[in-house]
């Protein structure tokens, strides 16, 4: 262990970290340590020791990484020197002291004062430029002829975000390297050539230069002053170097004694300058880093720069490494030297060797026979079941350890995945806050007003704007509700057009918006809302209203920001928003993130009218629809101790107790891609000589700084780490964890010695949940009150008094009080009793009026449960649903085909009316009902039969008087597909889209064809049918071809009843009718007095059929 000493009665040192302290002021070095070795500690004590020694504070420069290091930085060395620094240098960017530099001399110059360019600017006015190229009415658009790209380059390239991406760092190069857009122009290749390979990012380079130029010309034009950071960390190197030897008068910074930098292993080439200037200046200086941590490279950062910064040919400072590492025990000093091992040598040093001089945290932690280790993996089959683990373990530790959310964090490769992580801890309601702002523009809500702004700017809504906003949180309406919509829009206007259905619902929206209606639109928003469908009814009536309201505001000229506020201007919706926000549940984070958009899209319109008064609605839309790039925030923690969710870059400078590196999968964590492969924007120095470096070497680079970034990661951690990924099937686990070599983590763990639950329970990790316990709360209590031979949870104790209650009782009465869900008995299958009594059918003056529809009579007596969800609920409509209506369509306009191809083609029309989710579906439904409307002319054109009636609606009264007395009277009513007359007699045809026959006895008890029968016995079919005797009722199958006789089609026949049949046929309908009234039955005589009834058979009928009881019978599905 090395030697600690005191320094002045503050903290503990070992004796390098002390020798860096005491060492000779006016010599500069490079000081290494490894993670957890004390560097932070070391600069702040450095620093402290030369304020002590006289130096003024406002003569030491810290530099840190990015803001929030800066910021933090700061804030300790202000509280160990207790002295505010005047002039601010303590905790510093090195962006942000260029631009002092410059802005002191500009001053002198009578020039306005300088401002760094965020990233979203130069984003945009890329952006901008190349809309211009490729505008062929703008002036000088010049995409092809003047700009020189190449032929295989296509324009739509230029508008992708990644090209803006590869368009920034090759600028950032370019003024790291010294290339002018003029120089880069004669180092690109000929662009009508063909390049050889490894080359054809310099054909794109003489583009490339022109793009670049006009870039520097905007910001000299209409961006006085401005400077990204690459440009003004360069100036102010430039600058500081001019002074040199000239004896000028005293400048900003020209008495800085000490730069101290944190975390070198961050810097880059520009910054390199400026701190090599400060010490041609006379500053010592002094760095901290380590180049086997660096986090970086794909914005520029060189590892290489912890260990020198001079100038190339002059001799390094000197190198001093730091001697033992405090923050890790040995088990996570082993791990992170097993990470490095996968380093190369070049930068290799002591400081990999470095030993711990700490101890583990707890020791392995004990839990019965079970050990939980320290570093462990798991391992999941798929991603929710790893978010599971995550949420799970943390937790554990946060309620078993009493390790606070703050002191822990999750770490993903890449940026992309925070929305995922905190959408699963909001669900877990584990506090979450992240490193990287989520872009406001990810959210539902802000997406939807987004685009209600871009329709009230054309003053209509296109078909997807109107599908969006509907689903969106604003209106809520789900999948089954919007297709349901489309449907029924979409029947409805069958046979007065060839609209689609979507497209009645914007025809009938942009009619109101021209003070207009469309007629089919309006009926069908009529009926549906006086039915199942009043949801969306209501929603699209809602968008057409906001939509109008907005564009009033627009054409009175009002501020964008008020016109946008119309689309969220609801007092209900916002009242019933902030109840959920301010509630604790996991729909309060949820809400809370939805309302923190929200307040970014109004506050930037907001801004964006201040900036730009006059400017329009449309403007403000191409900013935000183009601004994908989300600027550094110093936004401060919310004061309240919530998990951390960021990548390795936001985890630099950081330490936490506890760390989760997620997803560290194979091309996720290491993604080996060479980021820079279109431009070559780290390729500029081998075009101006330097030796090339093969495909091979670059993808090795990269995999060296994917393993840098795991390094940093892991070494976060001062107590525990997990690392988790994903085994499927197209996914596999990373091949750093098998360098890592870690123990798998236990699925399950017990509670240790929680008196609730004995040694033996085993909990797996997705249970420890307030909802996971209450899972586990109801089935112990189940099991006991299975023995007991009871049931239910007594009043008393649901409503929290203790009473006589066990502690499993109590346990769930203090869960239910708290509103945690499912813990109280109300909300349980079974327990909560009728919504209900009402009766579906009532009698008047001794008759009770019944209605009875064929097609619903057969899946009545199959599942009685699920005929009533979807008599009263409205059924899914399926593609077969579809198809049978075009087919029926088809059928009814026989007469007007010249062919058979004619009654396809028009079959296929119909069908792309519809909406699809995806072009394949489409085509695949298209290819079959062209198919089953081939096979329907087939059996429609051959000889042997007569048409008699199409479409033909029939309905007839069967009436009986029951043994209570009371008359029913039973409308029976529905719709004949097809009636023809055959040497025989009379045929009924119902035509069936699907590819299953009915067996022989599911025929025979067809009540659908037995219906068609009564009907005839009844006298209501049309007379050319009445005088004929009926010879089969048949269903037919235009897509089951016959094996008998090679027929395209097949037909399935139910024989003639006779009057006794037919008797027996209408008792049952009777019958049919009292049980869909939900009157429990006895033969004829119903309970009439009794609350509606209707049953099913789970173990026969619903586990077991394919025709989907789902809502009864389908287990809970989660994300």
């Amino acid at each position: 262990m090395s030697e600690q000493r005191t320094i002045e009665g503050h903290m503990r040192l070992d004796e390098t970290q002390v020798r860096v302290i005491k060492g000779d002021p006016k010599e500069s070095l490079a000081v290494i340590g490894a993670p957890g070795s004390g560097r932070t500690s070391t600069l702040v004590e450095l620093v402290a020791a030369r304020v002590a020694a006289g130096v003024p504070p406002e003569e030491i420069i810290a530099i840190a990484a990015n803001r929030k290091l800066a910021a933090s930085l700061r804030d300790q060395l202000e509280k160990r020197i207790r002295v505010a620094a005047t002039g601010g240098t303590l905790g510093r960017t090195a962006a942000s002291l260029a631009i002092e530099i410059i802005a002191e001399d500009r001053a002198r110059n009578g020039e306005p004062a300088p401002k760094l360019l965020t990233g979203s600017q130069q984003d945009d006015i890329l952006a901008d430029l190349i809309a211009g190229l490729l505008d062929p009415d703008a002036p000088g658009a010049a995409f092809r002829a003047a700009a020189g790209w190449p032929e295989w380059f296509k324009a739509e390239t230029l508008e992708l975000r990644g090209f803006r991406d590869e368009m920034r760092a090759l600028l950032t190069a370019m003024v790291e390297e010294g290339i002018s857009p003029t120089q880069l122009q004669s180092l690109a290749f000929d662009p009508n050539a063909e390049p050889a390979a490894g080359t054809r990012h310099r054909a794109l380079w003489h583009g490339a230069g022109m793009l670049a130029q006009q870039y520097f010309d905007v910001l000299d034009q209409a961006f006085e002053g401005a400077f990204d950071s690459a440009q003004a960390l360069n100036e102010a190197a430039q600058l500081l170097e001019e002074r040199l030897g000239y004896g000028l008068e005293r400048r900003v910074f020209d008495r800085v004694q000490l730069v101290v930098v944190d975390d070198s292993q961050e810097l880059t080439e520009p910054a390199r300058r400026l701190i090599r200037a400060f010490e041609r200046g006379g500053a010592q200086v002094v760095t901290l880093g380590d180049p086997d941590i660096a986090t970086g490279a794909f914005h520029g950062g060189r590892a290489q720069l912890a260990v020198g910064w001079r100038d190339e040919g002059e001799p390094a400072p000197v190198r001093v490494e730091l001697g033992a590492v405090h923050r890790h025990g040995p088990t996570l000093r082993a791990l992170v030297q097993r990470a490095c091992a996968g380093l190369g040598a070049a930068l290799a040093g002591p400081q990999r060797q470095t030993p711990s001089v700490g101890i583990d945290a707890g020791g392995e932690e004990v839990v019965g026979e079970e050990t939980i280790p320290i570093a462990a993996q798991s391992i999941q089959p798929s991603e929710i079941e790893e978010l599971g683990v995550i949420t799970g373990y943390l937790r554990r530790l946060h309620l078993l350890e009493g390790v606070p959310w703050d002191e822990m964090a999750v770490i993903t490769r890449s940026g992309s995945r925070l929305p995922t992580l905190a959408r699963s801890f909001d669900r877990a309601r584990i506090p979450t806050t992240t490193s990287t702002p989520l872009p406001a523009a990810d959210d539902a809500t802000v997406r939807a007003i987004i685009m209600l702004g871009e329709a009230a700017v054309l003053g209509e809504i296109s078909v997807q704007q109107l599908q969006t906003v509907l689903r969106s949180p604003l209106f809520g309406l789900d999948p089954l509700e919007l297709r349901r919509m489309r449907r029924a829009h979409y029947l409805a206007d069958l046979e007065r057009g060839a609209r689609s259905g979507a497209q009645v619902l914007i025809d009938t929206v942009n009619a109101q918006l021209r003070g207009e209606a469309d007629e089919v639109g309006e009926a069908t928003l009529t009926q549906l809302a006086a039915g199942p469908g009043w949801q969306g009814a209501k929603a699209l009536r809602g968008i057409a209203e906001v939509l109008a309201r907005m564009i009033a505001r627009l054409r009175a000229a009002d501020p964008i920001d008020t016109v946008l506020f119309e689309a969220w201007r609801d007092d209900k919706r916002a009242a019933q928003w902030q109840e959920i926000a301010l509630g604790t549940d996991s729909a309060a984070i949820t809400m809370n993130r939805r309302l923190d958009a929200l307040t970014v899209l109004f506050d930037r319109a907001k801004r964006f009218v201040e900036r730009e008064p006059h400017a329009s609605l449309a403007a403000f839309l191409t900013e935000w629809q183009r601004d994908s790039v989300v600027d550094d925030s110093l936004a401060g923690p919310s004061g309240r101790r919530a998990v951390e969710l960021t990548t390795p870059a936001g985890a630099v400078g950081r330490q936490w107790r506890v760390v989760v590196l997620a997803g560290v999968n194979e091309g996720i964590w290491p993604n080996l891609k060479v980021r820079d492969s279109l431009l070559g924007a780290g390729r500029l120095g081998e075009a101006r000589g330097q030796a090339p470096v093969g495909i091979i070497d670059r993808r090795a680079e990269v995999l060296a700084d994917e393993t840098r970034m795991l390094v940093a990661s892991l070494s976060r951690a001062s107590e525990r780490v997990l690392v988790t990924a994903i085994a499927g099937e197209d996914t596999q686990p990373s091949r750093f964890l098998h360098t890592l070599a870690l123990p798998e983590l236990p699925a399950t763990f017990n509670l240790g010695n929680i008196d609730q639950f004995g040694s033996s329970d085993q909990f797996s990790y997705d249970q420890l949940t307030l909802e996971g316990l209450v899972a586990v709360l109801r089935r112990e209590l189940a099991a006991d009150n299975t023995r007991a031979g009871s049931v239910g949870v007594d009043s008393e104790v649901a409503g929290g008094d203790a009473g006589n209650a066990s502690e499993t009782e109590y346990a769930l009465a203090r869960l239910a009080k708290a509103g945690i869900t499912g813990a109280h008995p109300n909300s349980w299958y079974g327990i909560r009793g009728r919504s209900t009594e009402a009766p579906l059918a009532e009698v008047h003056d001794g008759e009770l009026q019944l209605r009875l529809y064929p097609s619903g009579i057969d899946s009545f007596f199959e599942c009685g449960v699920n005929w009533f969800v979807d008599q009263y609920s409205g059924s899914a409509p399926s593609d077969a649903m579809t198809i049978g209506n075009i087919l029926h369509l088809a059928a009814e306009c026989e007469a007007e085909f010249a062919d058979r191809t004619a009654m396809m083609d028009f079959a296929e029309a119909k069908l792309r009316e519809m909406n699809f989710d995806a072009d394949w579906i489409e085509e695949i439904q298209a290819n079959m009902v062209r198919d089953a409307a081939e096979s329907l002319w087939t059996y429609l054109r051959r000889e042997g039969s007569e048409v008699i009636a199409n479409e033909h609606a029939f309905r007839f009264i069967l009436e009986r008087e029951l043994d209570n007395g009371v008359t029913a009277n039973v409308s029976v009513s529905g719709r004949i597909d097809r009636m023809e007359a055959t040497e025989a007699g009379l045929r009924i045809i119902d035509v069936k889209t699907g590819t299953n026959k009915p067996t022989k006895d599911d025929l025979f008890e067809n009540r659908q064809l037995r219906a068609y029968q009564l009907a005839h016995r009844h006298e209501v079919l049309p007379a050319a049918a009445q005088e004929l005797a009926v010879e089969t009722a048949a269903l037919l199958f235009p897509r089951i071809p016959a094996k008998r006789d090679g027929t395209l089609w097949s037909l399935a026949q139910q024989t003639a009843f006779n009057n006794e049949d037919l008797d027996l046929v209408e008792d049952n309908f009777i019958e049919a009718a009292l049980g869909e009234a939900g009157f429990p039955m006895a033969g004829l005589d119903p309970d009439l007095d009794a609350a509606p009834i209707f049953l099913s058979d789970h173990e026969k009928h619903c586990l077991r059929n394919n025709r989907g009881c789902h809502i009864h019978a389908t287990p809970e599905v989660t994300e």
